[in-house]
């Protein structure tokens, strides 16, 4: 979503940095689910984190 609001709405470096956090954003959280729920099955919590 903050993707299509950068693309949309801004224009140049401003969006590229937007978008940019946004990623970052969703790495960290698809590395922090990974982490929370690796001690229940690390085989699921992998497939789990690729799929995202």
């Amino acid at each position: 979503m903050t993707g299509i609001s950068a693309a949309i709405f801004l224009r140049g470096s401003l969006g590229l940095a937007v978008n940019l956090i946004g990623t970052a954003c969703y790495v960290a959280v698809t590395l922090i689910l990974y982490e929370l729920f690796k001690p229940v099955n690390k085989s699921l919590s992998l497939l789990a984190a690729r799929a995202t």
